[in-house]
């Protein structure tokens, strides 16, 4: 008798999961859509020259750049951060075109740390040496 009970126990929570599965189903497509809607609406807004709404589901979920930097990007870089000054992330940013100001700090921290790293294997004085007062 226990084994007819639990076999009509696992009937009932599957069919109580069919019918989840089948309100969840009917909920994906109102909510694709309304996707395809909101997108029409979007693409009209630019037609009619409004400022369309960025199609991103969070802030992160936007485009994201490959995570190595091209040597073109590092050339601009290279040549802004001469221009505005090391730190002066926002328009080095600007600059290179294709990177944020978050972006551009953490490629000038690691390019630094790249080059003090580089100068200590060829024995030439580091980043720190030069720019530190001499100890004596």
């Amino acid at each position: 008798m226990d084994v007819a009970v639990n076999e009509e126990m696992l009937d009932t929570i599957v069919v109580e999961q069919q019918n989840r599965i089948s309100l969840l189903e009917e909920e994906i497509k109102k909510a694709k859509k309304k996707i395809v809607k909101l997108r029409a609406e979007n693409a009209n807004g630019r037609m009619q020259g409004r400022q369309p709404v960025k199609e991103t589901i969070s802030k992160g979920a936007e485009k994201k750049q490959p995570r190595y930097w091209t040597a073109e990007e590092h050339r601009r870089y290279l040549i802004s951060s001469a221009k505005h000054g090391e730190k002066n992330y926002g328009p080095i940013a600007k600059d290179v075109g294709t990177r944020s100001a978050k972006q551009v700090r953490t490629h000038h921290q690691k390019y630094l740390k790249r080059l003090e790293r580089e100068s200590t294997k060829m024995g030439s004085p580091t980043v720190t040496d030069i720019t530190s007062p001499a100890m004596t």
